[in-house]
C-alpha cells in the first residue's frame, strides 16, 4: 500500500481517492463477474440444444454411414456456436466424426442407460466441460455425442473490461474533485487550531482560538482555550517554586558549608562552639547557648554560650526549656526586652540538646530564619550525637585497655593477617620483649626477638590454621629464656568475633609453672602411692595363691576326663586371668621404659584383627578396616602399642552386646577432623568406631580412672593402660560417644612421615 502524504489536506484526499478506487473497482468487478456468469449459462444452453439435435443424425450416421444430416447441423452453427466443439462416438469410443477426441481428466463414462446424460470436466485450452449424449436403437447404446462447451472468460473479457475501466477513471476524477473540496471545508478549523498549537510550542501561552458552530471541533477549540490558560496558571506556579528552590539551594549551600566545617572534627566541645556561631550568625541573633541532656543527671545543662547573655527569670527560662524538650518542637517566646527562640537538637527520635537563641526588641523570627535553623538542628544533633558516641568509643578503649593490664594473663589481639594490634603488659613480660613496641608488628616477626627460638615456632605452629570444626585450642609449652627458670605456659587461641564475622584471633597466655608443679607432684604422690601399696598387696596375697591353684589343677586334670577335665580347664583359665589383672596391677605400679623400633601401623593392627576375630565373632561383630593408600611408619614400643588397641578394640567388641560393626581406620588428622599433636611435625590417627549404645557423659568423664568401670566382670584397668601408653608415645587418646550413636575412640600417634591423602 503506497505511503500517504504527511500534509492533513493531502492525507485526507489520498484516502478519500483510494476510498473510491477501491469502491469503483470492487463495482466493475462484480458487473464482469455477472455479465461472465450469463455468458456461461448460455453457451452450456446451446450446447445442451446442439447434442440433443445431434443424437438423431448421428444414429442415422452410425446405422447408415450418412454424414449428410450431421454435416448440415455442423454448417448451420452460428456465432458462438461455431465455438462449440462435437464428435461422434461409437460404443469403444472411437472418433467416427467432428472435432478430435477429448478425453477427460476423468476418463469416458460408461453410458448403460441410454436417457443418462453424462457430464465431465473440460480440457485447458479447449473447453471447459465435456457433456456426452448417448445414442441408442432399441435400449440399445451404440454410441456418444460429445459436446465441448467453450471457455466463456478469454472470450469475453476484453469485451467488457474497457467499459469498466472508463467508468472508474470518472467515479475517481468525480471523487478527488468533492475531497478537495471537503477538505477545504473541514480543515480551516484544524489549521487555525494547528497554528495556534505552534505558538503554545514557542511558549505564548497567550493564545485563543474562536468557537466557530458546534460539534467535535468546536469541542476540540474549547479545550485548547483551556489548556492554554491552564499553561499560564502552571507557568506562574513553576515561577513560584523556582524562586523557592534557589532560596532552599541557598539554605543546603549554607548547610552545605556546615558540615564541611564541623565534619571533620570529632572534638565536642569544638562542634558545640562552631555550631553555635554559624547559627547565630546565621539568624541575626545577639546572643546563644547550646544545652546538652545529661542522662545521669536527667537535666539539661549548658556547655557553650556567648559571652553576652539576655537578663531574664529564672523561671521564664526553665518553663522555656521544659516546653521545648517535653514537645520536641521550636518554641518561640518573649520578654518585655527580648525575642527568644529554642530548637531542640534531635537525633533521630531523642533529643541531644536544645540550641537557645535570642535577639534585643519584640520582632519575631522570620519565618525563612526558622525554616532554615530548624533544617540544620537535625544535623547538629547528629553532630553531637557522632562526637559523644566518638568520646565513648575513646573512653572504653581507655577502660579495655586498663582491664588488659589488670589481668594477670597475657593477652594479644591479632588481625587476619596475623599482625599483632594490642597486647598487654604480662604478654610483654612473658615473652621477655619489656619496652618494645608490638603493636602492628606482625606475629612472626615479633616471636623471632624471642629468645627460645623452639617455644617460638611450637607458639607458631599452634596459630597455624585448623579445620573450620575444631573447637577454640588449647596447648601446654614450656618457656626456657637464658638465665631463668624454664617456665610451662598455656596457649589458648580464640577466634575474635563481631556478630557472625570473624575479624581475628585472641592469644592468651597462661603462667601454669607453679600449678603444673603442684598439680604434678600432687598426682604423682597419690598415684603410685595407691598403685604402689596395692601392687604390692596383690603380688603378695593373690599371686602366690593362684600359683598353686593352677598347679594342683594342671595336677589334677592329667587324672581326670570328660565333664570333670572341662570344669579343671574352666579353673585353670580364671587363674590365668586373675594373673593377667595382677600384671596389669603390677605394669602400672612399676616405672614405664620404652623399647622404640621402626613398624608399619598397619602391621600391627592386622596382627590385631586376628587376635579378636573369635572374639567378635562369638558376640556377632563384623570388624571392618579402612587403611590409607600407602604404608604408615611409626617409631613405638610395638608390644605396648598391641596392648593399647587390644584393651580398646576388645572395649567395643564387648559394648556392642546385640552384635553390630566395628570399624577401625588409619587416618590423617585432616580426615579424621581432629588437630594434630602439637609437638611433632606429623601425626597419624587410628580411629576405632563401634555401634554400641555410647557411653553415658556423666560415665565418659571417669573412663579413664585406673578400676572405674561399669561391666559387672571388669577390672577397670583397660582404657587407663592405653592412656598410659599414648603418654609414654607422647601421643593423644580421645574418645567421643553421642548417646545412641556409638563410641568413637581416637589415638593419635607421632608420625616419622606424612600419611598420605588418599584411603583404601
Amino acid at each position: 500500500m503506497p505511503i500517504p502524504p504527511k500534509g492533513l489536506q493531502s492525507a485526507l484526499i489520498f484516502y478519500f481517492t483510494c476510498i473510491i478506487f477501491v469502491t469503483s473497482g470492487f463495482s466493475g468487478i462484480l458487473t464482469l463477474s455477472r455479465e461472465n456468469l450469463a455468458l456461461y449459462q448460455e453457451a452450456i444452453q446451446k450446447s445442451v440444444f446442439l447434442g440433443r439435435m445431434s443424437v438423431r443424425p448421428a444414429f442415422q450416421f452410425l446405422a447408415e454411414g450418412s454424414p449428410e444430416r450431421l454435416r448440415e447441423v455442423w454448417e448451420n452453427r452460428l456465432g458462438g456456436w461455431q465455438k462449440i466443439r462435437v464428435t461422434i462416438y461409437d460404443s469403444a469410443w472411437g472418433v467416427r466424426w467432428g472435432d478430435p477426441a477429448r478425453l477427460p481428466a476423468e476418463g469416458f463414462p460408461t453410458l448403460s442407460d441410454p436417457r443418462e446424460v453424462a457430464v465431465r470436466s473440460g480440457l485447458p485450452g479447449q473447453s471447459s466441460r465435456e457433456v456426452f449424449f448417448p445414442v441408442a436403437s432399441g435400449g440399445v447404446v451404440v454410441g456418444a455425442v460429445g459436446v465441448g462447451v467453450p471457455e466463456f472468460l478469454p472470450l469475453f473479457l476484453g469485451e467488457s473490461v474497457v467499459p469498466m475501466l472508463f467508468s472508474m477513471a470518472f467515479n475517481i476524477l468525480m471523487g478527488v474533485g468533492l475531497a478537495i473540496f471537503v477538505a477545504q471545508i473541514i480543515l480551516r478549523p484544524v489549521s487555525n487550531l494547528v497554528e495556534g498549537l505552534e505558538a503554545v510550542k514557542r511558549g505564548d501561552f497567550n493564545q485563543r482560538l474562536t468557537i466557530l458552530g458546534t460539534g467535535e471541533l468546536a469541542e476540540v477549540t474549547e479545550v485548547f482555550n483551556l489548556m492554554t490558560s491552564s499553561l499560564q496558571e502552571k507557568t506562574r506556579e513553576a515561577h513560584e517554586r523556582t524562586r523557592v528552590l534557589d532560596e532552599k539551594v541557598q539554605e543546603l549551600w549554607e548547610i552545605y558549608g556546615l558540615t564541611k566545617e564541623m565534619g571533620f572534627s570529632l572534638h565536642l566541645q569544638q562542634i558545640l562552639e562552631r555550631f553555635l556561631e554559624k547559627a547565630q550568625t546565621l539568624s541575626y541573633s545577639s546572643y546563644g547557648q547550646i544545652l546538652l541532656f545529661n542522662p545521669t543527671s536527667r537535666r539539661l545543662e549548658a556547655h557553650v554560650e556567648t559571652p553576652v547573655f539576655p537578663n531574664i527569670s529564672r523561671r521564664d527560662y526553665d518553663i522555656l526549656l521544659q516546653r521545648c524538650l517535653d514537645a520536641a518542637e521550636t518554641i518561640e517566646g518573649h520578654t518585655i526586652h527580648h525575642t527568644l527562640l529554642l530548637l531542640p537538637l534531635v537525633s533521630g527520635r531523642l533529643v541531644q540538646g536544645i540550641l537557645f537563641l535570642g535577639k534585643m526588641g519584640q520582632q519575631k523570627y522570620s519565618e525563612g530564619i526558622r525554616r532554615f535553623l530548624e533544617t540544620i538542628a537535625p544535623l547538629g544533633g547528629s553532630l553531637i550525637e557522632n562526637a559523644q558516641l566518638y568520646q565513648h568509643v575513646v573512653e572504653m578503649k581507655d577502660y579495655v585497655r586498663h582491664v588488659l593490664e589488670s589481668v594477670d594473663s597475657g593477652v594479644a589481639t591479632l588481625d587476619e593477617g596475623g599482625r599483632l594490634v594490642t597486647t598487654n603488659t604480662t604478654f610483654r613480660r612473658l615473652l621477655g620483649l619489656d619496652g618494645e613496641p608490638l603493636d602492628g608488628v606482625p606475629l612472626g616477626e615479633a616471636l623471632r626477638r624471642v629468645t627460645d627460638p623452639a617455644f617460638a615456632e611450637r607458639l607458631e605452629r599452634r596459630l597455624q590454621p585448623r579445620p573450620a570444626t575444631a573447637e577454640p585450642g588449647e596447648s601446654v609449652v614450656t618457656l626456657q629464656r637464658p638465665g631463668e627458670e624454664a617456665r610451662i605456659l598455656q596457649i589458648r587461641v580464640h577466634p575474635l568475633r563481631a556478630g557472625e564475622s570473624t575479624i581475628g584471633r585472641v592469644l592468651v597466655l597462661d603462667d601454669l609453672t607453679g600449678l603444673k608443679q603442684i598439680e604434678r607432684r600432687m598426682l604423682e604422690s597419690e598415684k603410685w602411692a595407691v598403685l604402689g601399696r596395692l601392687a604390692a598387696s596383690v603380688a603378695h596375697e593373690i599371686r602366690n595363691p593362684l600359683a598353686a591353684i593352677r598347679g594342683l589343677a594342671e595336677f589334677l586334670g592329667e587324672d581326670l576326663g570328660g565333664e570333670q577335665r572341662e570344669h579343671i580347664r574352666v579353673v585353670i583359665g580364671e587363674v590365668d586371668r586373675l594373673n593377667k589383672v595382677v600384671e596389669q596391677l603390677l605394669n602400672l605400679a612399676r616405672p614405664e621404659t620404652t623399647n622404640l623400633r621402626r613398624i608399619s601401623l598397619v602391621d600391627i593392627l592386622e596382627e590385631l584383627f586376628l587376635l579378636v576375630r573369635h572374639e567378635a565373632h562369638r558376640h556377632q561383630v563384623s570388624l571392618k578396616r579402612e587403611w590409607l593408600l600407602h604404608p604408615v611408619y611409626v617409631s613405638i614400643d610395638a608390644e605396648k602399642m598391641k596392648q593399647a588397641f587390644l584393651n580398646v578394640m576388645l572395649n567395643a567388641i564387648q559394648a556392642m552386646e546385640g552384635g553390630g560393626n566395628l570399624t577401625v581406620k588409619v587416618l590423617s588428622p585432616e580426615m579424621a577432623g581432629v588437630p594434630p599433636l602439637p609437638d611433632f611435625p606429623r601425626t597419624v590417627i587410628v580411629e576405632f568406631r563401634d555401634e554400641g549404645p555410647g557411653i553415658p557423659p556423666d560415665v565418659l568423664d571417669r573412663v579413664f580412672e585406673p578400676f572405674f568401670t561399669t561391666r559387672p566382670h571388669g577390672t577397670g584397668l583397660g582404657l587407663a593402660i592405653a592412656r598410659k601408653v599414648l603418654d609414654l608415645h607422647q601421643g593423644r587418646i580421645t574418645i567421643e560417644s553421642p548417646p545412641g550413636e556409638g563410641t568413637r575412640v581416637v589415638l593419635a600417634i607421632p608420625c616419622e612421615e606424612p600419611p598420605p591423602a588418599g584411603a583404601a
